[in-house]
């Protein structure tokens, strides 16, 4: 399947030449109008979008800046005469086009480009395929370690049941040789007593048997995991919850260079979520309440001894004193704000824990919530 290539120019003779140069190494689309331009993206998958600059109206940067926002994906760029070099240069700082094409320009560069563009555009989309059949092999695992939770939480009242059961029936086995249990009615009684608890005694094994098969080890770490940039996590986590920042609360970065860590960038990327979203939801408004422009939430990156350390801190609802006990086990704590996100930190304390490293929680004396990780740094 020939890469789709969309180019947008107000002179139609420049749209003629351009089809005719690349129409058998591409699968060709023109338009006259940004506006033309956007109706066809909208339409099917463009990999990479050529616009001029100078056009009625509007300008290719402006286009260029309409369709990142609205397809990131597409690789764009921009064709551009020498007295709009500056446009070109300011649109590549803005990160808004990946490159500029001068006119007139070669055809054979004009080619070479935009095979370089289309192969780009399909390396980002094997990268994105990759990256989510990670996050589903994590999300698999995290349904694992919640019903193992759940089984830990289960199986010692379910035990305590099976001992209660087990000396109910020893009463009955007393009660039914004692001497005034003479008539066959009252044995029949007690036999039938007795068959009941051993029904629920053997149910109440059989469920604890599962209970206890449920519950998962500590996976052995791998030595071959991935060396793991964590400036390279906190940055994917962050374009994921762009939206939500947007319209919760500001961001304050601070990060510095630190070493690799060993671990997975899908389970690593699922921690750093999982802290951003816990710090998000301390903001929630009542209904009808505005979101105060002050909330504020800093992500912190820096070494520390031969740990590298990712803290997220919230200036937002503090967390309770009998919910703060029990932070990472939410079974123990219905009632706790958030109760997706405590199943999300939980998940992150075994996540990180089966790396060597630990999961911490604060409270900061001006209010709010501090979750730390600490992961052991590759020397």
């Amino acid at each position: 399947m020939k890469c789709r290539v969309l180019y947008v120019d107000d002179d139609t003779a420049n749209l003629v030449i351009f089809e005719a140069a690349c129409a058998a190494d591409f699968d060709v689309l023109t338009a006259t109008s940004a506006e033309q331009a956007l109706q066809i993206m909208r339409r099917g998958e463009v990999a990479v979008l050529l616009t001029d600059q100078r056009m009625p109206g509007t300008t290719g940067v402006s286009l260029a800046a309409a369709a990142r926002e609205e397809f990131p994906d597409t690789i764009r760029m921009l064709v551009t005469a020498y007295a709009d070099i500056d446009s070109a240069i300011d649109a590549i700082n803005l990160g808004q086009v990946h490159r500029y094409l001068r006119k007139p320009w070669d055809i054979r560069d004009l080619r070479a480009t935009l095979r370089e563009a289309c192969e780009l555009h399909a390396m980002n989309r094997e990268m994105a395929d990759l990256r989510r059949r990670l996050l589903e092999t994590e999300r698999v695992y995290a349904i694992g370690v919640v019903a193992a939770s759940i089984a830990r939480e289960l199986t010692r009242p379910i035990g305590h049941l099976n001992e209660a059961l087990a000396t109910a029936r020893q009463l009955v086995a007393t009660v039914a040789a004692a001497p005034e249990l003479a008539t066959k009615k009252a044995r029949a009684d007690v036999e039938v007593v007795d068959g009941q608890l051993a029904n629920a005694q053997v149910f109440s094994g059989r469920i604890l048997e599962l209970l206890r098969g449920i519950d998962l080890p500590l996976r052995e770490r791998r030595r071959d995991e991935e060396r793991v940039a964590l400036d390279q996590v906190i940055r994917m986590a962050l374009k994921v919850l762009r939206g939500e920042f947007r319209a919760r609360a500001q961001i304050r970065i601070d990060v510095r260079p630190v070493p690799l860590v060993e671990g997975s960038s899908a389970g690593l990327s699922q921690v750093v979520l999982n802290l951003l979203v816990n710090a998000l939801q301390s903001f929630a408004p009542e209904p009808g309440q505005a979101v105060r422009p002050d909330n504020l939430v800093t992500l912190r990156l820096f070494p520390r001894d031969a740990y590298v350390c990712v803290e997220v801190e919230d200036n937002g609802v503090p967390i309770p004193a009998e919910s703060f006990a029990v932070l990472f086990e939410p079974l123990k704590d219905p009632n706790a704000r958030g109760g997706g996100s405590r199943w999300g930190l939980a998940i992150s304390k075994r996540i990180v824990e089966e790396l060597g490293g630990r999961l911490e929680a604060e409270r900061p004396a001006e209010g709010g919530t501090r979750l730390r990780v600490l992961l052991p740094a590759i020397a």
